[in-house]
C-alpha cells in the first residue's frame, strides 16, 4: 500500500467517523432541543394556569367583597323600610284609635294626620305593591275594631270611600287576604 493509498484509506476512516460523530452530536442536540421545549411548554403551561388560577381567585375575591358589601347593605335598607313601614303601620292603629277620645279641633287635626299618613304610605315609592296591600289591612282592620267602640267620623270615611288610591288597595287586601284565610282554611279541613 503506497502513501497515497494509506492516507486516502484514513481520511476516509476519519469521514466515516466524522459523520457517526456528527450523526450521534446530532441527535443528541435534537433530543436536548426536545426536551427543552418540552419543558418550556410545561413550564408555560403551568405558568399560565398559575396565572389565571390567581387571576380567578383575585377576582372570585373581590366579587364576593362586593357581594357581602352589598348584601349587608341591602340588609340595612331592608331594615330601615321595615322599622318605617311598621312605624307607618302603628301609625295608623294609633291615629285611628285615638279618634275615640278626640274631640273638636283635636279630632280634626287627628283625622288630618291620618289621611297624611295614608297619603304618605300609598304614595311612597320604595314600598312594593303588597306592603300598600296589607297597610290597608292593618288599617281597615284598626278602623273596624274602632268602629265597635266609637264612631268613625266622616272625614275619613268620606275619605276612604271615595280615594280611588285607598279603595284600590283596600279591594286588593279583600281579595289576597280572603285567599289566604280560605287557603288556611282548606289545610286545617285536610
Amino acid at each position: 500500500m503506497t502513501k497515497t493509498e494509506a492516507l486516502e484509506q484514513t481520511i476516509q476512516i476519519i469521514h466515516q467517523d466524522m459523520d457517526w460523530f456528527i450523526g450521534i452530536v446530532s441527535i443528541l442536540i435534537a433530543l436536548f432541543a426536545f426536551f427543552q421545549w418540552k419543558l418550556s411548554e410545561k413550564q408555560i403551561r403551568k405558568i399560565k394556569e398559575e396565572t389565571l388560577r390567581e387571576a380567578k381567585k383575585n377576582f372570585i375575591d373581590e366579587l364576593d367583597k362586593r357581594v357581602s358589601s352589598l348584601e349587608a347593605k341591602m340588609k340595612a335598607h331592608q331594615e330601615f323600610h321595615n322599622k318605617k313601614e311598621e312605624r307607618i303601620m302603628n301609625s295608623f292603629n294609633n291615629l285611628v284609635t285615638g279618634l275615640v277620645d278626640k274631640k273638636g279641633i283635636d279630632l280634626i287635626e287627628q283625622c288630618n294626620e291620618l289621611i297624611g299618613s295614608i297619603e304618605e304610605f300609598l304614595s311612597s315609592d320604595t314600598l312594593p305593591d303588597i306592603e300598600k296591600v296589607a297597610g290597608m289591612m292593618i288599617l281597615k282592620n284598626s278602623i273596624t275594631n274602632t268602629s265597635k267602640v266609637a264612631p268613625i267620623p266622616n272625614t275619613i270615611s268620606k275619605y276612604l270611600k271615595n280615594n280611588k288610591n285607598v279603595q284600590k288597595y283596600m279591594s286588593y287586601s279583600d281579595i289576597i287576604f280572603k285567599e289566604m284565610l280560605d287557603d288556611q282554611e282548606n289545610n286545617t279541613e285536610k
